[in-house]
């Protein structure tokens, strides 16, 4: 478990680091980063504990919601550094 904490942690370093620098591939990175752990955190520790068809259907639900606010958050932080770099 702790791990995990320490990559999201990373994740939302890299992501705090580019929008204190302005520079959008440092959020675009820490998204993605923050995004991969809490997907091997899933499977490696969710997916055990749930069936088979519990488990895809969480899966499902995680890649449609968890996705949708990690772009609409990622879309927004970039809008931002963007804005003020020009």
């Amino acid at each position: 478990m702790v791990p995990y904490i320490w990559a999201a942690g990373l994740g939302l370093g890299l992501i705090g680091w580019g929008v204190l620098e302005r520079r959008a591939e440092r959020i675009n990175l820490g998204v993605a980063g923050f995004a991969l752990t809490v997907l091997l955190f899933y499977f490696s520790s969710v997916m055990d504990r749930l069936g088979r068809s519990a488990s895809l259907v969480g899966l499902g639900l995680l890649f449609l919601g968890g996705g949708w606010a990690l772009e609409r958050t990622r879309r927004r932080l970039v809008a931002t550094v963007t804005e003020q770099v020009s």
